[in-house]
């Protein structure tokens, strides 16, 4: 191809940023440690360049989608990308701790709000925090939270 194609403004935006996101993840110097593999991931890393100067949308659309086709289907060295998969494990675990946080943060910050309250309140507050249908949403709030994702 001589020049770049011409795209819309949204499939610039898409190029663009598919551009930049499969450059940062398969940089080859993010790999420098496999030497057996940094000849595939400066071969992969160019043809996401060419695309992008290209202006092939398709061709960056193919190889996010599914990049360990794309390397064999241009007859490269394999790569493993296990660490993907570990990777969106360890995701899922910190969305998980997050919200344990947030939880616990909020238990807290409601034991204070129900000290200072009650003060100023009064019985008929602290009855209305310690009755059985207050009790149902808090544990119902805390259970779904607690629930793997």
């Amino acid at each position: 191809m001589t020049g770049k194609k011409r795209l819309t403004v949204e499939d610039e935006a898409e190029l663009t940023r598919l551009w930049k996101k499969l450059v940062k993840l398969f940089h080859p110097d993010r790999f420098a440690h496999l030497p057996d593999k940094l000849e595939t991931y400066e071969k992969l890393t160019s043809a996401i360049n060419q695309a992008k100067d290209n202006g092939d949308i398709g061709t960056l659309r193919e190889i996010a989608n599914d990049p360990h086709g794309f390397i064999l289907r241009q007859g490269w060295a394999s790569l493993d990308f296990s660490e993907e998969k570990e990777l969106g494990q360890l995701r899922r675990l910190h969305e998980a701790l997050q919200l344990e946080i947030i939880a616990v943060l909020e238990s807290r910050t409601l034991e204070r709000c129900q000290f200072s309250q009650s003060a100023i309140l009064g019985p008929w507050y602290m009855s209305l925090l310690t009755s059985p249908a207050t009790n149902n949403i808090f544990e119902a709030r805390t259970s779904s939270m607690n629930s793997p994702p």
